[in-house]
Protein backbone atom coordinates (compact mmCIF):
# COMPACT_ATOMS: atom_id res chain seq x y z
CA UNK A 1 0.00 0.00 0.00
CA UNK A 2 1.55 3.55 -0.62
CA UNK A 3 -0.02 6.56 1.44
CA UNK A 4 -0.02 9.80 -0.95
CA UNK A 5 -0.39 13.17 0.98
CA UNK A 6 -2.05 16.45 -1.35
CA UNK A 7 -1.58 20.03 -0.85
CA UNK A 8 -4.11 22.45 -0.78
CA UNK A 9 -3.89 22.39 -4.80
CA UNK A 10 -3.98 18.92 -5.70
CA UNK A 11 -0.99 18.53 -5.94
CA UNK A 12 0.83 15.07 -4.30
CA UNK A 13 3.21 16.36 -1.43
CA UNK A 14 4.34 13.53 -0.11
CA UNK A 15 4.16 9.40 -0.35
CA UNK A 16 5.18 6.41 1.95
CA UNK A 17 4.53 2.80 0.75
CA UNK A 18 3.54 0.46 3.39
CA UNK A 19 3.48 2.81 6.53
CA UNK A 20 4.02 1.73 9.91
CA UNK A 21 0.55 2.08 12.19
CA UNK A 22 0.51 2.60 15.73
CA UNK A 23 -2.46 1.14 17.68
CA UNK A 24 -2.86 4.39 20.22
CA UNK A 25 -6.05 3.45 21.72
CA UNK A 26 -7.90 -0.27 21.12
CA UNK A 27 -11.43 -0.19 21.97
CA UNK A 28 -11.45 1.47 25.05
CA UNK A 29 -14.39 2.49 27.09
CA UNK A 30 -15.27 5.52 28.90
CA UNK A 31 -18.21 7.14 31.02
CA UNK A 32 -19.01 10.31 32.21
CA UNK A 33 -16.64 13.01 32.55
CA UNK A 34 -13.12 10.98 32.81
CA UNK A 35 -10.34 10.98 30.78
CA UNK A 36 -8.13 9.03 29.59
CA UNK A 37 -4.67 9.25 27.88
CA UNK A 38 -2.26 6.91 25.22
CA UNK A 39 0.99 5.22 26.02
CA UNK A 40 3.83 7.56 24.50
CA UNK A 41 4.80 6.84 21.00
CA UNK A 42 7.91 8.02 19.54
CA UNK A 43 8.41 9.47 16.12
CA UNK A 44 11.22 7.99 13.97
CA UNK A 45 11.75 10.40 11.25
CA UNK A 46 8.11 11.03 9.98
CA UNK A 47 7.29 14.62 9.46
CA UNK A 48 2.82 14.62 9.97
CA UNK A 49 0.70 12.05 11.77
CA UNK A 50 -2.67 10.65 10.53
CA UNK A 51 -4.94 9.76 13.19
CA UNK A 52 -8.12 7.82 12.92
CA UNK A 53 -10.97 7.58 15.29
CA UNK A 54 -13.57 4.95 15.68
CA UNK A 55 -16.51 5.63 17.74
CA UNK A 56 -18.55 2.38 17.63
CA UNK A 57 -20.56 2.59 20.79
CA UNK A 58 -22.27 6.07 21.97
CA UNK A 59 -25.20 5.39 24.93
CA UNK A 60 -26.36 7.60 27.75
CA UNK A 61 -26.34 5.78 31.04
CA UNK A 62 -29.01 7.49 32.63
CA UNK A 63 -33.34 7.13 31.71
CA UNK A 64 -33.44 10.60 29.81
CA UNK A 65 -29.87 11.39 29.26
CA UNK A 66 -28.24 13.28 26.71
CA UNK A 67 -25.37 12.06 24.99
CA UNK A 68 -22.26 14.18 25.02
CA UNK A 69 -19.09 15.09 23.08
CA UNK A 70 -15.90 13.24 23.50
CA UNK A 71 -13.24 15.18 22.84
CA UNK A 72 -9.29 13.61 21.40
CA UNK A 73 -6.42 15.86 21.36
CA UNK A 74 -3.11 15.21 20.04
CA UNK A 75 -0.55 15.86 22.75
CA UNK A 76 3.34 16.58 22.23
CA UNK A 77 6.15 15.89 24.04
CA UNK A 78 9.09 17.47 25.69
CA UNK A 79 11.90 15.32 25.03
CA UNK A 80 13.89 16.69 27.74
CA UNK A 81 11.07 17.12 30.34
CA UNK A 82 8.83 14.17 29.51
CA UNK A 83 5.82 16.91 30.01
CA UNK A 84 3.04 17.15 27.26
CA UNK A 85 1.48 19.69 25.78
CA UNK A 86 -2.03 20.05 23.87
CA UNK A 87 -1.60 20.22 20.51
CA UNK A 88 -4.27 22.87 18.47
CA UNK A 89 -6.18 20.72 16.79
CA UNK A 90 -8.80 18.53 18.42
CA UNK A 91 -11.36 15.79 16.99
CA UNK A 92 -14.46 15.85 18.43
CA UNK A 93 -16.75 13.31 18.38
CA UNK A 94 -20.59 14.06 19.29
CA UNK A 95 -23.11 11.70 19.91
CA UNK A 96 -23.08 9.41 16.44
CA UNK A 97 -21.09 6.79 15.58
CA UNK A 98 -18.65 6.97 12.86
CA UNK A 99 -14.98 7.40 12.09
CA UNK A 100 -13.12 10.65 12.11
CA UNK A 101 -10.08 11.20 10.68
CA UNK A 102 -7.21 14.30 11.23
CA UNK A 103 -3.96 14.88 9.15
CA UNK A 104 -1.37 17.03 11.35
CA UNK A 105 1.49 17.91 8.16
CA UNK A 106 3.14 21.10 8.37
CA UNK A 107 1.95 23.58 5.40
CA UNK A 108 -1.87 22.21 5.28
CA UNK A 109 -5.18 24.48 5.99
CA UNK A 110 -6.62 24.23 8.96
CA UNK A 111 -9.68 22.33 8.46
CA UNK A 112 -11.82 21.18 11.20
CA UNK A 113 -12.95 17.35 11.15
CA UNK A 114 -16.37 16.38 10.86
CA UNK A 115 -17.94 12.56 10.55
CA UNK A 116 -16.75 10.91 7.47
CA UNK A 117 -14.52 13.97 5.97
CA UNK A 118 -10.89 14.11 6.78
CA UNK A 119 -9.95 17.24 9.25
CA UNK A 120 -6.57 19.17 8.49
CA UNK A 121 -3.86 21.13 10.80
CA UNK A 122 -0.50 22.58 10.09
CA UNK A 123 1.41 20.61 12.54
CA UNK A 124 4.78 19.21 12.63
CA UNK A 125 4.95 16.17 14.65
CA UNK A 126 8.13 16.26 16.96
CA UNK A 127 9.87 12.68 18.76
CA UNK A 128 7.64 12.04 21.09
CA UNK A 129 3.45 12.17 21.23
CA UNK A 130 -0.15 10.61 22.53
CA UNK A 131 -3.53 11.25 22.61
CA UNK A 132 -5.58 12.53 25.58
CA UNK A 133 -9.35 11.58 25.38
CA UNK A 134 -11.98 13.71 27.75
CA UNK A 135 -15.98 12.70 28.29
CA UNK A 136 -17.88 15.89 28.73
CA UNK A 137 -21.54 14.12 30.05
CA UNK A 138 -21.96 12.17 33.59
CA UNK A 139 -24.51 10.58 31.57
CA UNK A 140 -22.41 9.05 28.25
CA UNK A 141 -20.33 6.23 27.98
CA UNK A 142 -18.01 6.03 24.34
CA UNK A 143 -16.33 2.83 23.23
CA UNK A 144 -13.90 3.69 20.69
CA UNK A 145 -10.15 2.93 19.37
CA UNK A 146 -7.32 5.55 17.99
CA UNK A 147 -4.71 4.65 15.16
CA UNK A 148 -1.74 6.35 13.99
CA UNK A 149 -0.11 6.67 10.59
CA UNK A 150 3.35 8.42 10.41
CA UNK A 151 3.12 10.26 7.09
CA UNK A 152 6.52 11.03 5.56
CA UNK A 153 9.09 13.82 5.42
CA UNK A 154 9.36 14.19 1.70
CA UNK A 155 7.99 13.85 -1.58
CA UNK A 156 8.88 10.67 -3.52
CA UNK A 157 9.27 10.33 -7.49
CA UNK A 158 6.69 7.50 -7.58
Amino acid sequence: MTLRVFGNLGAPVASITNPPTATVRTSATLTGTSSTTSATFSNYGALGLMLFIDQSVVAATSAGGQTGVLTHTLQIGDPLSGLFASATGTVVQTTGISTWAVMYYPGSAVLAPTSGNVGTYPLAIPTNYRVSSVGSSSATTWTFSIAAVPLPTSASSS
